[in-house]
Formats: structure tokens, sequence, C-alpha cells
């Protein structure tokens, strides 16, 4: 049996507005906890859909965000779809996905959003966010190449950090980066460097793109051709860590790595992968929270807000001076 929003209403003893403003995900602070769990409950056993269109012409909004990220090529961006539509939903908003294969494609992708339609977008390129006129709009990425603007970001300083610690902790001296150069995280390996009384050696680091056959082909000839490979190697995702592991091994080159991301496979591989955890959830919601208070507020401060990263060691690293893996 369909409900409509007064019966809702009525069932959970409240007002009409009390049960609008929880679809919204508006509530907090508004509404009794009790009050607010009670409508949940009612609307989940209800099985209560609001509707949207009746809604979107009332406040003349599409309640849709737009969200621009390149072709999913490993876990982290296939898990934060879920995890946006998931959030955006929750909020009483749909999402509206776009992708770009290569930097050619922002422009049409860019118009795809506009002609849909959308309140708000969520992008990971700063050449597209240059591009929104007259759409709130928040980056994710690093917040050096897109200065005053509403932005996400995860805590890559203490990536590195973390990694050169535990790194030279087990003696390693020879320490590259696996992955696009244009990574935040290849900077700041730089920076922080002699911190650690390392001197950087760009040829220890190898730029790889999104191809995964490239980046066989890429790594394998860094590794083949150096003669005094890295002993260890930072990469940019769980996914390029098990490919530089696997060719490491092949060439029988003793090599320590550190993955990102914290992908299910890691704990599964002989020997398990060091990684982080990079809490998905948490990025897509402080994405979404900005997003819809840059619609609610559009003449707002820009905020940034950093996401902390967790540090998971498992057995992928060992000593230098060691025949054998921890």
């Amino acid at each position: 049996m369909t409900v409509t929003m007064d019966e809702l209403a009525a069932m959970a003893k409240v007002s009409r507005s009390a049960v609008s403003l929880v679809l919204n995900g508006k509530a907090e602070g508004r509404i009794a906890r009790a009050k607010r769990e009670r409508i949940q409950e009612l609307i989940k056993s209800c099985n209560f859909q609001p509707n949207r269109a009746a809604r979107n012409l009332r406040n003349q909004r599409h309640y849709t965000i737009g969200i621009a990220m390149p072709v999913p090529f490993n876990r982290f961006y296939s898990d934060m779809m879920i995890q946006l539509q998931s959030g955006l939903n929750k909020r009483g908003y749909s999402s509206f996905f776009v992708f770009w294969n290569t930097g050619d494609d922002i422009p049409n992708t860019y118009n795809t959003l506009r002609e849909q339609g959308c309140d708000g977008i969520i992008a990971w390129d700063p050449s597209l966010m240059s591009m929104i006129r007259g759409i709130p709009a928040v980056y994710y990425g690093d917040p050096l190449k897109l200065a005053g603007t509403d932005h996400v970001r995860l805590d890559f300083e203490n990536v590195i950090r973390k990694s050169l610690e535990y790194l030279t902790s087990l003696g390693h001296r020879r320490i590259g980066f696996a992955g696009h150069f244009d990574d935040p995280r290849f900077r700041v390996l730089q920076e922080f460097s002699p911190e650690f009384g390392l001197e950087f050696n760009p040829d220890y680091s190898c730029h790889v793109t999104r191809e995964q056959l490239c980046t066989h082909q890429e790594i394998k000839k860094r590794l083949k051709q150096l003669k005094q490979p890295p002993t260890a190697v930072i990469a940019a995702n769980d996914g390029i860590a098990y490919i530089v592991a696997d060719i490491a091994e092949s060439l029988k080159i003793p090599l320590s790595v550190i993955g990102f991301n914290n992908t299910d496979e890691g704990n599964f591989r002989k020997p398990a992968m060091t990684t982080f955890n990079t809490h998905n959830e948490a990025v897509a919601d402080a994405l979404i929270d900005l997003v819809l208070r840059r619609i609610e507020h559009p003449d707002i401060t820009p905020e940034g807000r950093i996401i902390p990263t967790e540090m998971i060691i498992r057995n992928s690293c060992f000593k230098t001076d060691s025949n054998h893996k921890e």
C-alpha cells in the first residue's frame, strides 16, 4: 500500500515538515532524536518513496548531484561510487555519474553535467572545476592545484611520513614511488626525504599511467635497467603495489612494497600487503556535506577537509640486511 507523507506524519505523530526534514537530512539539531528515529523506522517499514518530481517542481530543484570522475581503474573509485550514491540517497538526492578516460574527454564531461541539470557537482579534476560556472561544486584532490574552492583530500603527508618512518626503521635508504607523477605523494616524498636523511633519487620511482598493460611494462623496464634498484617502493594504490611486488619477485629483486586503499586481496596475498586504510565512507560524507552546504549557502567561505589515513602493517616489507620477510 502506498503511503503519503501526510499519512506517514500522522503515524509518527509529528508534523509534515518534521518528516520532510528527516527525508532531506536536515533534522539534526532541529528534531529530537527519539522523533527522528521513529520517523526513520516508519519510512523503512512502510517503504516510503517521496514524490521527487513534485518536490523538484515545488522547490525548483533537481535534487541531483553530478559526479565527474576518471573511468574506475581501481577499487577506490568503484567503492567511492557506492559510498557517494548511498550517502546522497540518504540525504534525498539522486546521483548522476559521468566518467572520462583522458583529459580530452573532460569538456564533454562538463557539458553532459550541464545538460543533465544538476544542483551541484563533485569533481575529481581541477581543469573541470575551472570550467564550472553557476553550479555549486566541490573538488576531490590536491588543493594546491585549485585554491579557493571547497575541497576534500586524504592526509597524504601522513601517508608518506608513516611510510618513511617504517621503511627507514627497517634500514631502507633507496625508496621510490610507483604511480602518476602528478600524484601529490610523489611531491611529498621528495620534500620529506631529507628529513629522514635520504637523498631523493628520481630513478627509484616509476611514472605509472592508468592502463594496466603499460603499468606492467613500465615497472618491469625500470627495475631491469637500474644497476642499483630501490629496496622499497611506495605505490599509489594496492593494484600497482601487487604488480610491483609480483614483477620484483619474477626478476628476483628483493623489494619491500607499501600499497594504498586496503583492498581485500591484500590481506590474502603471500606475503600480505602493508597498506593504508583510506576510510572511503568518510571521504564520501565530507564531499556530500560540502556540496550540499554550498547549495544552501552559495556565498559561504570555501572549506577544505583532510581525511586521516591509517597504516596497516603486514608482511610485504622486510629488513634490508635480512634474506627473509618478517
